[in-house]
């Protein structure tokens, strides 16, 4: 069997000062076992998918940026059946931060969330109000690494406003309440 360990290709904008590559020691430790298994990055037009039995998705890091090439990537290996270790379908419902609504929908709890798409008027206040908190957290519903994140206060909701409305001309944001527990604990 003939696996890939799907990564991105690493220009270091996502790269972490004395964090071991997690990547290259997996991917030693897998071959030790006596896996037959190839580290890949997911967007590299070279890589000859077909060779492969199975797909690990390791460390795509750059997904969010490229979304709708990420997608293109998964309905390939789909058609190719090239079995992903996690469904295609668990990670592109993933990859949106609007699978919170399908859970709570489901009856479980979530974070309180509001969506804002593009054309919705943005008043920052409005949310310090409806989740009766002092702090907002704002974030693209597609997204990592913190990109494009903010935690808002009183102090700063006139700033964030006026980028948040240019923002979401391009994508999709979520506004949740600020948990101290993330902060905090992790």
């Amino acid at each position: 069997m003939n696996i890939a360990l799907v990564t991105y290709q690493d220009n270091g904008k996502y790269h972490v000062i004395n964090v071991q590559n997690e990547d290259d020691a997996l991917l030693d430790f897998l071959k030790s076992k006596g896996l037959s298994i190839t580290k890949e990055i997911w967007n590299d037009e070279n890589v000859k998918w077909e060779a492969y039995d199975l797909a690990i998705i390791k460390s795509p890091w750059d997904y969010f940026d490229l979304i709708e090439d990420f997608y293109a990537w998964l309905t390939k290996l789909k058609s190719l059946n090239i079995k992903l270790l996690n469904p295609i379908d668990i990670v592109k419902w993933n990859a949106d931060k609007h699978y919170l609504q399908d859970i709570e929908r489901a009856g479980l709890k979530v974070t309180p969330s509001i969506f804002l798409t593009n054309g919705d008027k943005v008043n920052i206040q409005d949310y310090f109000t409806n989740f009766k908190t002092e702090k907002i957290i704002v974030k693209p519903a597609v997204s990592g690494g913190s990109k494009n994140t903010f935690k808002v206060t009183a102090a700063n909701a006139d700033e964030i406003n006026e980028k948040l409305t240019s923002l979401i001309e391009v994508e999709d944001f979520i506004v949740q309440p600020f948990l101290t527990e993330i902060e905090d604990d992790g």
